[in-house]
């Protein structure tokens, strides 16, 4: 009996011992990331486009270069920037959300057409002044990175300039347009920090026609109308900051 309550006592001190060290070596493992909540943020990148001007078969214009076809497609492209605010619900591993934003735009182009009958020149220049999205985002994450799908509503303004010439009678005229349509794009977003997230996406807009006219001649001999249509991608950088 000696013997054993010796060693039972020898025991013991080493046993006490062994469960410390287990208890100091606990690692503590840390909630996953959650994205819901509210956030606001801004973006910059770089957008190009298609926008082109259909004449209308009763135009005056109306003959081999101007029947119904593209007359002329002032492709704009340039830099963009923005704001943008959204919320996010996050269930599981899956984050959907909704995010409004508008982006000032410097995008512009330009392009010439000559009229083979009666040799009549144009010169048309299209500027982007802005562009907006209402949009739903949907998503699935790993921690602290994020890979979604948008899609929604889009809107845009255009302002067009058309100077022609007529036989050395120079006329310019512009026109302005608000744009309806919508965009569908792709991204991937990172949290840098507790609150601060930063991401890139692709975005694709695509609009309806909208009706222009513009009168060429003085003497309102030559008008111009007809349909002009509007698609344009954009790549954007963004930083988020995360309520």
């Amino acid at each position: 009996m000696k013997k054993l309550l010796l060693s039972l006592s020898l025991l013991l001190p080493a046993s006490t011992a062994f469960a410390a060290d287990a208890v100091d070596e606990v690692v503590v493992v840390e909630d996953a990331f959650d994205w819901s909540g509210v956030y606001v943020g801004a973006h910059a990148g770089y957008g190009w486009g298609n926008s082109s001007f259909l004449s209308d078969p009763d135009d005056d214009f109306d003959n081999d270069d101007f029947d119904g076809s593209a007359a002329f497609s002032p492709d704009p492209d340039g830099v963009l920037a923005g704001i943008q605010v959204g919320y996010n619900w996050q269930v599981n591993n899956f984050v959907l959300g909704v995010e409004a934003d508008a982006s000032w735009s410097g995008m512009d182009g330009d392009t010439s057409v000559t009229l083979q009958n009666g040799g009549y020149f144009l010169d048309a220049d299209t500027d982007v002044e802005w562009l907006a999205s209402l949009r739903g985002r949907a998503g699935i994450t790993w921690d602290r990175l994020l890979f979604y799908g948008t899609g929604g509503v889009a809107y845009a303004r255009t302002d067009t300039n058309i100077t022609s010439d007529f036989s050395g009678s120079v006329v310019s005229e512009s026109d302005s347009g608000n744009h309806v349509g919508w965009v569908l794009g792709a991204g991937a977003e990172a949290m840098v920090t507790s609150n601060i997230s930063v991401r890139l996406e692709y975005l694709h807009y695509e609009f309806g026609d909208e009706d222009f006219f513009f009168r060429m001649d003085p003497t309102g001999g030559y008008d111009l109308f007809g349909d002009a249509d509007l698609d344009v991608d954009a790549v954007r950088l963004g930083v988020n900051f995360h309520f």
